[in-house]
């Protein structure tokens, strides 16, 4: 059986369950936050779930950041919960966090390799079903200088069952380095 999931930019093709391309922010300067907004048309379209995939780098020339997301403007950090697995491929770090924006994004940093960039892969589930709270899952891979590789799956929660209208990706006191990107996707 043929597997269309559309990575890596690849065509969905519109075949039933499969992930379509519906929008695409590159970054041309450095930015502290991306935001989606409109949102409900894709709702109206018949999307049930949706995908960011992302290639992303902290303008930082420290240690590599994490990177987060919020739903309709609401940046109440009780309203969200959040835990994380990390792995190393030497050191195995479980998170379990509680209450906090979700984490999506592992960003490499600039001091890192000026051409080096993390990559996330973010499941935005069931983010306009009024009956259920929005789930976020992520999957994200970065290599240090050092050849030591990140490993981390985030999963969180925004705990309110509005339909979602708008999201926001963002670094916590830092910004987003030029040439991020973040593509939006959607599933039926």
């Amino acid at each position: 059986m043929a597997w269309n999931l559309g990575l890596l930019g690849g065509a969905a093709g519109g075949v039933a369950g499969a992930y379509n391309h519906l929008e695409t922010t590159v970054l041309a300067t450095a930015a502290s936050s991306v935001t989606f907004s409109g949102l409900a048309s894709y709702a109206s379209d018949g999307y049930k779930h949706l995908q960011i995939r992302a290639s992303t780098r902290s303008a930082t020339t420290g240690s590599a950041n994490q990177g987060y997301i919020t739903f309709n403007g609401d940046t109440t950090v009780a309203n969200y919960s959040r835990h994380s697995y990390q792995s190393t491929g030497v050191t195995d770090v479980p998170k379990n966090w509680g209450s906090g924006w979700p984490q999506v994004t592992l960003n490499s940093a600039t001091g890192y390799d000026s051409n080096g960039f993390s990559v996330s892969v973010i499941d935005i589930i069931n983010p306009f079903d009024s009956n259920q709270n929005t789930i976020v899952k992520s999957t994200n891979g970065m290599i240090q200088p050092t050849n030591l590789f990140y490993i981390s799956n985030y999963m969180g929660a925004w705990l309110n069952t509005a339909s979602v209208t708008s999201l926001t990706v963002f670094e916590n006191n830092q910004n987003q380095d030029a040439k991020t990107r973040f593509s939006l996707y959607g599933w039926k």
